[in-house]
């Protein structure tokens, strides 16, 4: 569904934050990256695992995601401390490109 509105609507600058259940290395994971455009700053930044929260970081998985297009550039990326629930909380700085930079 993503991937039709993202071609139906490219101009749209897109942000797609979500506990997608699936690792960055999963297969489904990179295809969906592929289709709809989206880029995963945890790219050489590391894995920064959010779940589950309650355990050691040296056995969580990153499952919660933040993603965007080609617009945005990505400022940092990494996992906050536990504020409850069983997933860590994932913090993204991003910037808005330029309309010149956007060309």
């Amino acid at each position: 569904m993503l991937t039709l509105w993202r071609l139906d609507q490219p101009e749209i600058a897109a942000i797609l934050a979500a506990d997608l259940n699936i690792t960055p290395y999963n297969a489904r994971f990179r295809k969906f990256l592929k289709d709809s455009g989206l880029i995963d700053p945890r790219r050489g930044r590391g894995l920064t695992p959010t779940w589950p929260g309650l355990l050691p970081r040296q056995v969580q998985v990153p499952i919660d995601h933040i993603l965007h297009d080609k617009n945005f550039r990505t400022i940092s990326l990494e996992t906050g401390p536990r504020i409850g629930g069983d997933h860590l909380p994932l913090i993204g700085i991003l910037e808005l490109k330029t309309p010149r930079e956007r060309r």
